[in-house]
């Protein structure tokens, strides 16, 4: 039996390891895209997405107490009660898919004047957006198999499913891109990837739960029993995807398509680094509420702080290692004019990041209590700075008044953090813990920098020299962190015993 830890980290490797395959799969289509369709319909790409995305919190975050109740109803063996529940809310998320599809089939016939689209490009556009709703559909109901994935902690089936719809969206994007390049076979082929991802799911739920029998029913009861928790954590992600993508809004509005083009490319790299820890992330809200539900304060607040650790370590190292390698890597990549518009935006991107993911981390645990006013105060505040900072900053300063007001809107996290540790959890010495793992990630950070500067950048040459140094150097300053001793005893026992693991079962 796999302890806390060790499954734990398990599911984070799993969550890294769909990172980095689709990472890859980005370095492949995002330049290819570029080519066929152009920077200024890989805006209108870009924008279509984040509608959708928006539109997913049509569902009010009903899948966070959704999740609470599940969890709560499987320590306490109360099968008649989860099986309800999630006949409750299939039905729900089903009537929310078909509301976002009509949205998206109206704003179709909106699309010239919503985005000021060429008259040439105008049905392809409006084709797009239909896709889309037939898309946002199943990826509604498909919300229903990856929220009880996270409940099990069944981050297998979660990462199984996700490397097939990648693989599968990325396929069906490079096909198109060569042989029907046009926004609506691009969005054509998120719909063909969800249908794959909703007929995986439902296999592999129903062997670890065979007593879920879905059907369109719905209880009232087990439904809103825990809907003022959701509906403030549809607050916080509200706010969390107003941070995350808002901006382009603006930007397109203000700048027009092609800018959010320049913008998104050098966005969508920093934003790995949020992607990483969140992606970890993800599997702590299912360990938080278990511990809380159990009554282990000990263990949830050292879950906490090895967590934040981990995260912190991770998150910036990576952040340093795409400033070092940002230039280069954009240059051989999409080409020198996105790289010499869009490369400073790192220096806003990245820290941006950083803090983005100590946010997740926070959020998984401060909702892994089953709290969330506070928590939905505090996103909504951030979000609404960022839109007063976009609105003054983007008019006068372009492309990096939108950064920077990005990253303007999320200092507060630091002072978040250190409230949540007195407040929810009674923890002290929290600024001698961080400042000791800052300073060790500045010493670390400068050998690396150094080394680039005198040697690492005179080998990069070529896309895949400096994607090898980007990835030898992410290793070696991990390396460097812990030739000095830097990792705590804790953390180095965890990965052995978790190695030691993985090679007993293959061998």
């Amino acid at each position: 039996m796999d302890s806390l830890s060790q499954r734990t980290f398990k599911n984070a490797l799993w969550q890294v390891f769909n990172l980095g395959w689709v990472t890859l799969l980005n370095f492949f289509v995002t330049p290819l895209l570029l080519k066929q369709i152009g920077i200024e319909n890989y805006g209108v790409y870009i924008l279509i997405l984040t509608i959708v995305s928006f539109l997913s919190l049509l569902d009010l975050n009903m899948g966070s107490g959704f999740a609470s109740s599940f969890i709560e109803y499987t320590v306490n063996q109360e099968k008649e009660k989860k099986v309800k529940l999630v006949n409750s809310f299939f039905s729900f998320w089903l009537a929310i898919g078909l509301i976002g599809f009509l949205v998206l089939i109206g704003l179709s016939f909106l699309a010239d004047f919503v985005f000021s689209i060429r008259t040439e490009f105008i049905r392809q556009t409006q084709f797009g957006f239909w896709f889309a709703g037939i898309y946002f559909v199943f990826a509604t109901i498909n919300s229903l198999f990856f929220v009880i994935s996270i409940s099990i902690q069944r981050f297998d089936i979660l990462g199984k499913i996700t490397f097939i719809q990648n693989t599968v969206l990325n396929a069906f994007l490079i096909g198109f891109a060569f042989f029907r390049p046009s926004l609506t076979w691009l969005l054509a082929s998120h719909f063909f990837s969800a249908v794959i991802s909703l007929f995986g799911y439902f296999v592999l739920i129903k062997k670890v739960l065979p007593e879920l029998k879905l059907k369109l029913e719905f209880y009232r009861t087990e439904f809103f029993r825990k809907l003022k928790f959701s509906l403030y954590n549809f607050i916080n992600g509200f706010a969390g995807n107003s941070l995350l993508q808002i901006d382009r809004f603006f930007i397109s509005r203000i700048l027009g398509n092609a800018a959010v083009g320049f913008y998104a490319v050098p966005n969508n790299l920093a934003q790995k680094i949020h992607a990483v820890s969140s992606s970890g992330a993800m599997t702590l809200f299912p360990v938080a509420s278990d511990l809380f539900y159990q009554g282990d304060k000990q263990k949830f607040n050292q879950s906490f702080r090895r967590a934040m650790r981990i995260g912190i370590i991770f998150s910036v190292l990576s952040g340093v290692v795409l400033l070092v390698f940002g230039y280069q890597l954009l240059y051989f990549w999409v080409g020198k004019e996105i790289a010499d518009k869009s490369a400073a935006l790192l220096y806003y991107f990245v820290p941006t990041y950083i803090l983005m993911s100590i946010y997740t981390i926070l959020n998984n645990f401060y909702l892994g209590t089953g709290k969330s006013k506070l928590l939905a105060v505090f996103s909504g505040s951030m979000a609404l700075v960022n839109i007063v900072l976009l609105a003054f900053l983007v008019p006068n300063f372009g492309l990096t008044g939108a950064a920077l007001a990005y990253l303007l809107a999320l200092m507060p996290v630091i002072l978040f953090v250190f409230l949540f540790e007195r407040k929810e959890l009674n923890l002290s010495g929290s600024f001698r813990f961080y400042f000791g793992l800052i300073l060790k990630l500045l010493f670390v950070s400068a050998i690396l920098v150094l080394l680039a500067r005198f040697y690492l950048l005179s080998w990069a040459n070529n896309l895949w020299q400096t994607l090898l140094l980007m990835i030898v150097s992410f290793a070696g300053i991990i390396g460097l962190y812990f030739v000095f001793g830097f990792f705590e005893p804790e953390d180095r026992e965890l990965i052995r015993n978790y190695l030691k693991l993985w090679r007993e079962k293959n061998s």
